[in-house]
């Protein structure tokens, strides 16, 4: 009916005084097993082909990265990446600059054990203040001017901060880009003594 059927096949002989008399032969239908089988064949290979195509795309997903990954390290302004949590997920070289003991920063307001952040007016920033504590709570901050006084030095800084959003538009995490101003306002400050 054209159909096809697979069968195991048994094949006992039946000796007397070393003689052959008969052959027992017992048929099995394995054709449902056999079926799965070649099934399975079928996706192995498929999974196979799809895993080659995987490794594939991963390598050049992982020269990209690389590439921008390069670009990011080589910024002059730094650029963190903090999750939902405020746990620090990426610092680039630059913005390890801004922090004293960058290598112990593991999560937003860990740095307050020693450095104290004011804005210009000299006003103390708690850590509910800082740009990174409001972006993740869905602020976009742009050019926040905050003076950073740590134990060696004291750096004054302009600081952008935004939410990062899923695509259910909850918040995963910021970005935040760090400039530092102690030259410009150095100039910037000669400048209106000499227009003074």
């Amino acid at each position: 009916n054209g159909y096809t059927d697979y069968l195991k096949c048994v094949v006992t002989p039946v000796k007397e005084e070393n003689s052959l008399i008969f052959l027992i032969i017992t048929l099995f239908n394995v054709t449902e097993s056999a079926i799965e089988k070649e099934n399975l064949k079928k996706e192995i290979l498929k999974l196979k082909e799809e895993n080659s195509k995987l490794k594939e795309e991963n390598i050049k997903l992982s020269k990209e990265l690389f590439k921008y990954k390069n670009v990011v390290e080589n910024m002059t302004d730094g650029l963190i990446f903090l999750d939902k949590e405020g746990k620090v997920e990426f610092l680039n070289g630059a913005a390890e600059e801004f922090f004293y003991e960058p290598d112990k920063l593991d999560v937003l307001g860990q740095t307050l054990d020693n450095t104290r952040y004011y804005d210009l007016n000299g006003n103390t920033l708690e850590i509910n203040e800082l740009p990174s504590s409001r972006a993740l709570k869905g602020e976009n901050i742009t050019s926040m001017r905050v003076v950073s006084e740590r134990p060696d030095k004291t750096i004054k800084t302009d600081i952008s901060c935004n939410p990062l959003y899923d695509q259910n538009n909850e918040i995963v995490g910021a970005i935040t880009s760090i400039r530092c101003l102690n030259d410009s306002l150095r100039v910037e400050n000669c400048l209106k003594k000499q227009r003074d």
